[in-house]
């Protein structure tokens, strides 16, 4: 995609978390911090406030997290959410959901923007599954700090202070990883990218100019 696709894209996945707020009927619900619950396929979940993290239940692995204002439906069998942070959302039946997009053109953009968020999956999932450790770690804390993603505060020193919830623990359920391996590597990654990891908070320090 170009900048102009991209913003595009952008505009309209916001286009439809508006159009389903106000005009699907969503049941608002609460999924309390460390609270694993499954969802049903034929259903769209759209996150108000906090952060969801979608796992295996075969090993405890996380393979996608869904910020505010972002949506998710769990496609794949044998698979839960969990709150990482106590979290509100919305839940919709996927056939309300099609019958209030086609209206306003935007059920195609769902179903590609549900197709694009599995392409992702399979390729992060590539990249843990043939990639070191040290490499695997690198390649989380990247996407973390990317502005884009909004899972990093700003801070008016420009550091970035990662969220609460992120350490080794999570860390090694998102590259695949033991914590035993990540606990060996994290100092080292962590040094190469200035990032502090031995508070409670983890943070990004950047590096001021001479």
């Amino acid at each position: 995609m170009n900048l102009f696709e991209i913003q595009q894209w952008i505009e309209q996945d916001q286009l439809l978390s508006f159009h389903l707020k106000r005009k699907a009927k969503g049941t608002r619900k609460c999924l309390e911090k460390g609270r694993k619950i499954q969802i049903s396929p034929e259903k769209l979940v759209l996150v108000e406030t906090g952060v969801l993290a979608s796992c295996y239940q075969k090993r405890d692995l996380i393979y996608a997290l869904t910020l505010p204002h972002d949506y998710l439906r769990m496609s794949q069998s044998g698979t839960y959410i969990e709150a990482l942070q106590t979290t509100y959302y919305l839940e919709y039946d996927l056939n309300d959901v099609e019958e209030t997009l086609k209206q306003d053109s935007l059920f195609t953009h769902l179903l590609l923007s549900l197709l694009y968020k599995e392409e992702q999956i399979r390729d992060h999932h590539l990249f843990y599954a043939t990639h070191s450790v040290e490499e695997k770690i690198q390649y989380t804390f990247s996407l973390f700090l990317q502005k884009e993603v909004r899972l990093v505060e700003p801070l008016e020193t420009g550091d970035m202070v990662f969220p609460r919830w992120f350490n080794l623990t999570l860390l090694a359920r998102l590259i695949n990883a033991s914590s035993v391996s990540v606990s060996k590597m994290l100092p080292s990654v962590a040094q190469q990218m200035n990032i502090t990891t031995n508070t409670k908070t983890w943070r990004w320090k950047r590096i001021q100019d001479k």
